[in-house]
């Protein structure tokens, strides 16, 4: 006969799946779960096709609450957070000073150095948002925050030209978004930038790289109350889903895309 199969990880407490397993309860439809587990070679299950290291790798490559949720197959929560909270609190680090990170408060910490290697990213107000520009210095590890800067919604030369001061004085990658306005800022713009529509895989990409990064402890920043706040409480849904990606989570991951070490891709692994 006939048989429908709806088959997804269970990462959002309020999505889709949330709603088909309260039908499958109500209605006696049979629920079955699996996951790598299943089909790794280990000594309990020898003809399992899973290598371990396989395994090990994805773990490195995603960020812990992905983890949870999409592989370990842990049930999601409303508190569910993009970054774990204590990768957080070691990126923010207040020994290395303490800013509010309010508008129009430039921030920096160390001035340019000759020879050093920079990246710069920018997320662009929006209406009710915040412009958000960063430089990460990334020639010593872990990379550190140099520069940052909030500001309020400007006429876009204004906002372009405050970017374009801080490539110039941090000359180096430098990254912008360019979703729905990237001619734009293009025409604007006196020094070499990528723009990057923040859709797609490429995107969704680079925000993986980013999040793993932090629990990497792959970078360190000052604690900027307004960056530390936004990533501390950042969803998930937030960052990878349909929700509003904070400002300097953007702006950060964008700086991030020239400084990372190495493309870090998403992937799954079949169960």
């Amino acid at each position: 006969p006939a048989q429908t199969v709806i088959s997804s990880t269970h990462h959002y407490p309020d999505g889709t799946m949330t709603e088909v397993l309260r039908r499958a309860s109500e209605r006696g439809w049979p629920v079955y779960q699996w996951c790598y587990r299943c089909t790794m070679r280990t000594p309990e299950n020898p003809t399992g096709w899973l290598d371990p290291a396989e395994v090990d790798r994805k773990r490195q490559e995603v960020p812990a609450s992905m983890w949870a949720a999409e592989y370990d197959l842990q049930e999601p929560t409303p508190e569910s957070r993009a970054f774990m909270p204590a990768a957080v609190d070691a990126m923010f680090d207040p020994r290395l000073g303490t800013y509010a990170g309010a508008p129009r408060e430039y921030i920096e910490i160390e001035a340019p150095v000759d020879g050093a290697r920079y990246s710069t990213g920018a997320d662009w107000a929006k209406e009710r948002d915040w412009t958000v520009i960063v430089t990460l210095r990334y020639d010593e590890r872990p990379a550190r925050l140099v520069a940052y800067e909030r500001i309020a919604r400007l006429p876009w030369p204004a906002m372009v030209e405050r970017y374009d001061r801080r490539v110039r004085r941090f000359p180096g990658s430098a990254y912008f978004d360019a979703t729905g306005i990237g001619n734009v800022v293009r025409d604007l713009l006196s020094v070499p930038a990528r723009g990057i529509v923040l859709v797609g895989r490429e995107w969704q990409g680079a925000l993986t790289q980013y999040v793993v990064g932090v629990e990497d402890g792959g970078m360190k920043a000052p604690r900027i109350d307004h960056a530390y706040g936004e990533h501390r409480y950042a969803a998930v849904d937030e960052v990878f889903g349909t929700g509003h990606l904070p400002d300097s989570v953007c702006a950060m991951a964008l700086a991030w895309m020239g400084a990372a070490p190495k493309a870090v891709m998403t992937g799954r692994l079949s169960a």
